[in-house]
């Protein structure tokens, strides 16, 4: 399963440059290196789901590790501007992943906080401004677990 995710994320920019061929776009569209790993980490990052840490179920904790090993591949094959800030929100998940492991709900939230903060640099890089939600996934139930 996670070879499939890893072959996905590289996968993402073939798909898109094959979309816009089909809306009627140019087939020689191409992305560049910034796009590219844009669209590899964001797509990777997409797959971490912040959950309430004290209900974290054994798919959660299995999906967002998949997930957080998926963001550290695209984040390592970033050579871009946006390889520094992709790089740290893959060790965020990483550690948060830990945390949800060890049912430390202290540390997990305080670990999703960071990962919400160091996705707002990715965010700017990859053009979205500040909007940290358009590169994490969907959060399922964490209101409250401060």
């Amino acid at each position: 399963m996670r070879r499939a995710q890893n072959q996905l994320v590289r996968l993402v920019p073939i798909l898109a440059l094959g979309l816009a061929a089909a809306c009627g776009g140019s087939s020689d569209i191409k992305l560049t290196d910034s796009e590219r790993d844009c669209a590899a980490v964001t797509a990777a990052a997409r797959q971490v789901v912040l959950v309430d840490p004290r209900k974290a179920t054994p798919e959660d904790l299995e999906r967002n590790k998949t997930a957080a090993e998926t963001l550290e591949s695209a984040a390592a094959s970033a050579t871009t501007e946006v390889a520094e800030p992709a790089r740290a929100l893959a060790g965020s998940a990483t550690a948060y992943v830990a945390a949800l492991e060890k049912r430390d709900a202290l540390r997990a939230t305080a670990n999703e906080g960071l990962l919400r903060q160091q996705a707002v640099p990715l965010a700017q890089v990859c053009g979205f401004g500040t909007r940290a939600d358009q590169i994490l996934g969907t959060t399922s139930g964490t209101e409250g677990t401060g």
